[in-house]
């Protein structure tokens, strides 16, 4: 299965056996732009209504971090949506969730058990589930990652029908938009050598200082949790050649565990390019040399307003096959996309998972 379409084919088995079990499922479709978050609006007995988001993880535990701002979104979706209930869905064992009573009031969980109970009764949907869960969990086999056996409380199908049942009290909950602030503001800032800008908020400077700037601050808040230790400008061989920022790998997801175990990395260079065009060949052979794998930084991502040109792409994979050395090539609008996402707990490793199995995929001879 193409890593891209994983959680959409999670969301979609979820809504089988939700109608499985009795429940009319539909698509939530806000009526306006908002904070809030839901994939699935469920109906039960014909009047009580659940908000559902449902969330795909490619590591062994959860990001409580990440739980918690989905919380408070899908709590949004519920009273925009007039919902009585609201619902996370995840294909984590919840084992693997030592803290989910920590979640805000008002909020349930379901997990890989919840849905193995629901799909009990009938083989085909049994086997799709296997089968997912199979697939989200096998580029996880060759790591040696312990997991948890930590309990923690859970809610039953049984339990889940019998809650919906009745309406609980609403509950508030202020929705996350720091992600959305910062890439509203990386997005505004001009590419190019021009002197000085404003960005959306308001900050003025230098475009490449600026970009440089908002860079940071969307990494940080994207990638919290599965890098850490941000270490910014650091000289080499003077100030005519440096670095932007050095971040070390603590995430235990699949592409985290890629990059430490296959790619020998346990710190990745990040290098922010504010150019008006596509980045040359020149500039990735520079990047290379600041990359030494026997000192496991053995991984750059370089983030651009046009990405890389072909001819660059070219030398990446050559930078790969000849010295084992990776260069990803990152849209800006891509890391604001990542850091609007954040804000309501989307972690960034499926996407970072993809985007590394497409380069992977077109290195050729």
């Amino acid at each position: 299965m193409n890593t891209r379409n994983i959680g959409r084919s999670f969301e979609e088995l979820v809504s089988a056996l939700f109608e499985f079990n009795g429940f009319h499922v539909s698509q939530h479709s806000p009526t306006r732009p908002s904070a809030g978050r839901a994939d699935l609006v469920l109906i039960f007995r014909g009047k009580i209504k659940t908000v559902v988001e449902v969330r795909v993880s490619r590591s062994r535990t959860a990001n409580m971090h990440d739980l918690q701002r989905t919380a408070a979104s899908v709590l949004v979706a519920k009273t925009e949506e007039g919902a009585d209930h609201a619902l996370i869905v995840t294909n984590l064992p919840l084992r693997n969730v030592p803290l989910s009573d920590a979640l805000p009031k008002g909020v349930d969980l379901m997990g890989l058990e919840d849905l193995l109970q629901m799909a009990a009764s009938d083989a085909i949907l049994m086997g799709k589930l296997l089968d997912l869960d199979r697939e989200l969990v096998s580029a996880l086999k060759d790591f040696d990652g312990p997991t948890t056996d930590a309990t923690s409380d859970r809610i039953s199908l049984a339990t889940f029908k019998e809650l919906s049942s009745e309406p609980v009290a609403p509950q508030s909950a202020a929705p996350i938009k720091k992600g959305a602030e910062i890439a509203k503001d990386l997005l505004s800032i001009p590419a190019g050598r021009k002197k000085n800008a404003t960005t959306a908020s308001g900050k003025s400077g230098e475009p490449w200082q600026l970009f440089e700037t908002f860079c940071q601050a969307a990494l940080e808040h994207a990638f919290e949790g599965v890098f850490s230790n941000w270490q910014r400008q650091k000289s080499v061989g003077g100030d005519a050649n440096r670095f932007d920022i050095l971040a070390k790998v603590v995430g235990d997801d699949v592409f985290c565990r890629t990059l430490i175990e296959d790619f020998r990395t346990r710190y990745v260079l990040f290098e922010f390019k504010n150019y008006s065009e596509q980045l040359k060949p020149n500039v990735i052979h520079v990047t290379e040399k600041y990359l030494y794998p026997t000192a496991l930084r053995a991984t750059a991502i370089i983030i651009s307003p046009h990405g890389f040109a072909p001819d660059s792409v070219r030398a990446t994979h050559g930078a790969l096959r000849d010295v084992g050395k990776l260069i990803l090539d990152m849209n800006r609008d891509v890391l604001a996309e990542l850091a609007t996402e954040r804000d309501t707990g989307t972690n960034p490793g499926v996407r970072m998972e993809a985007m590394l199995d497409t380069f992977l995929q077109q290195v050729g001879r």
